[in-house]
Order: structure tokens, then C-alpha cells, then sequence
């Protein structure tokens, strides 16, 4: 199988053997604010790669399939809105690449296939009730009841980064106010952190970054937040408070066994997994967190890629015995 995954700044592609295994890998940069046309030839060019390279082979390519950012419409294979991504809204994406490509396509949801990857790899193996959630430049959330995955009656449940947080906050790209995604995602912390150091508040980032604050990332965050710089403590506890609010929420409304927590956020270590623990001890109903695991996400940056091969060798093969006892396929 190839499989990408994407999100606003990169597209990730993988050769996957039957076995679940990476036989090829190819990587590259989306530019900011790349018009959509241009994030498909990117897409397309890594594909081509992927397809023509000796590990692959053409003909050994049973299908193709791409773990979205956003909603989407699985079963007519349109993207329907990625909310961080300009432009990005109700593409074509089975049609464009099965017309271009030839093989069987399938689209689903990032998180979601993450959380495959997971309950067949990685942390979530021998759980049935599983909440994931993604905390990078958007933030949003898999689930899986008994064993089977939730997606709600239009296949767009685990919006948690649409939970409104703070009455009257930022303006999220969703069109509402206060959403978690606005108010504490990587893309708006890192924001925040550019515009107080672009109005004079003082930062050893700033100096970090020699004067440039489009060089500011997660990982530089994470590096000033362990030497103590106040502005940038001040900005990822914020941003923590409003996660470990909506993830109790979430526990009080599902109840499951495992949250399972990934995301280029997790570069910040226990400065934002201990809060956010703390978060939900103190916010959910002590019977719902009682025995309840909240771990780091195992299967690393390809997991959605890896999930996504997942889907394809079940929607191609259609053999029961791929799958885990009981699980539904996005």
C-alpha cells in the first residue's frame, strides 16, 4: 500500500508492506500558504515517488489511501473542511487521485487512523474503550467504544478542538469563538509567542531565534520552557489548563480505559502531560478516572499513515481475520 498523511506544513508519505511494515518513506514541507492546487501536486509527487521506488514496485501497489486533518466524507472520498489549512474545503480527493493514479483509493480521518495504529501496535493494544487525542496545529480526538471505532452519524465525531473553552475567545478558523483549537493548539501557541515578543515583551526566544520570529517552533519552545523563560511558561500554561479542561470533559463524557495523547505538543514533555493529569483528577468525576490510564501515543509521526494502510487492506481484501476482534474501520 502507499499511504500519506498531511496536515498544514508537511506531507508524509509511506510504502507499506502486508505486514504493516514501512518500506519506503518521503517527506516534504507544504509552503506557507500554499494554495490548494499546489498542496495536491505535492501530494501527487510524493506518491509518484513512493510508487516508482525498487522497495514499492507498481505492481505491487494494492491501493492507496490518505489520513485527512479535517472532516471528511469517507465514503464518497471528499475532504470536507480542514479548518486549519486555507482553501481547503470540500476536495475532490478520491476522484483527483484515482483519476491520476489508477488504483483503488480510500480517505479517512488522521486521528482516527492514528488510533488504529495504536489499538493494533501500540498503546492501545488489548483496550476496547480508547480516547486519543491529536495536540498539534489542530487539535481533535479519536474514540473507540467496545472495540469499535465512534464516528458519530456523519462520520465527523472527535471535533474537540471545536469545543468552545473561553466565552468571547479568539476567533477560531471554524468561524465560532473560544474553541480549544484557537485558544491552545501548537500553531497558536507559537503565535502568541511571535506577537508579545513583536511588541516588545522580553523573551530569550527572541534571542534564541537572532531577531527572526518565523523561526520560532514547538522544539525551541520546549527548549526555553525547561531553562524557565516566563513568557513562554506563561503562554504553554495557559494553553495546558484549557487541554486538561476539555480532555475532563471528555473523560466525563465517554468513560474510557486509555486516553492516548499525541501531537508535536508532547515535545513539551511533562510540561504538559503532568497539568494536564492534574487537570483531569481535579475536573472529572473521581469514578470516571478511577483506574484510568492517560498515556503517550507509541506508534509515533507515521501512526496515521500506518492506520490509514490499515483501512486499505481491509476495504481491498475484506478479510475478517485482518482486523481486531470486534473493530469497525473508518
Amino acid at each position: 500500500m502507499v499511504t500519506l498523511n498531511f496536515n498544514s506544513i508537511r506531507v508524509l508519505g509511506l510504502g507499506i508492506d502486508l505486514k504493516l511494515g514501512i518500506s519506503y518513506r518521503s517527506q516534504r514541507s507544504i509552503p506557507h500558504y500554499a494554495a490548494k492546487d499546489e498542496i495536491i501536486q505535492i501530494m501527487k509527487d510524493i506518491l509518484y515517488e513512493i510508487i516508482e521506488s525498487p522497495p514499492v514496485k507498481v505492481a505491487s501497489v494494492l491501493g492507496i489511501g490518505i489520513g485527512d486533518p479535517g472532516i471528511v466524507d469517507e465514503k464518497q472520498g471528499i475532504s470536507i473542511l480542514a479548518t486549519q489549512m486555507k482553501g481547503w474545503e470540500n476536495v475532490l480527493i478520491k476522484d483527483i487521485m484515482e483519476s491520476e493514479f489508477g488504483y483503488p483509493f480510500f480517505l479517512g480521518s488522521d486521528t482516527r487512523c492514528r488510533l488504529i495504529a495504536e489499538k493494533r501496535l501500540g498503546a492501545g493494544r488489548m483496550k476496547k474503550d480508547i480516547l486519543m487525542v491529536e495536540l498539534s496545529s489542530g487539535i481533535g480526538a479519536g474514540m473507540m467504544s467496545e472495540g469499535r471505532l465512534f464516528q458519530g452519524s456523519k462520520g465527523s465525531a472527535g471535533e474537540l478542538g471545536h469545543m468552545m473553552i473561553l466565552e468571547n475567545g479568539l476567533h477560531c478558523n471554524c468561524g465560532s469563538r473560544g474553541c480549544l483549537e484557537a485558544i491552545a493548539s501548537s500553531m497558536v501557541i507559537i503565535r502568541k509567542l511571535q506577537e508579545a515578543i513583536k511588541s516588545g515583551v522580553t523573551s530569550s526566544l527572541s534571542k534564541a531565534c537572532h531577531g527572526d520570529i518565523s523561526k520560532i517552533d514547538i522544539s525551541l519552545i520546549s527548549q526555553w520552557v525547561e531553562d524557565g523563560d516566563k513568557l513562554s511558561l506563561q503562554i504553554v500554561e495557559e494553553a495546558r489548563r484549557f487541554i486538561g479542561e476539555a480532555i475532563a470533559n471528555a473523560i466525563n463524557l465517554l468513560s474510557p480505559e486509555i486516553v492516548i495523547l499525541t501531537g508535536d505538543l508532547l515535545v513539551l514533555g511533562d510540561y504538559i502531560l503532568n497539568p494536564i493529569e492534574g487537570m483531569v483528577k481535579r475536573q472529572a468525576l473521581n469514578y470516571n478516572t478511577k483506574n484510568v490510564l492517560i498515556v503517550l501515543a507509541e506508534v509515533g509521526e507515521e501512526a496515521a499513515a500506518i492506520g490509514m494502510a490499515a483501512v486499505v487492506l481491509d476495504k481491498v481484501f475484506r478479510i475478517p481475520e485482518l482486523r481486531l476482534q470486534g473493530e469497525n474501520v473508518v
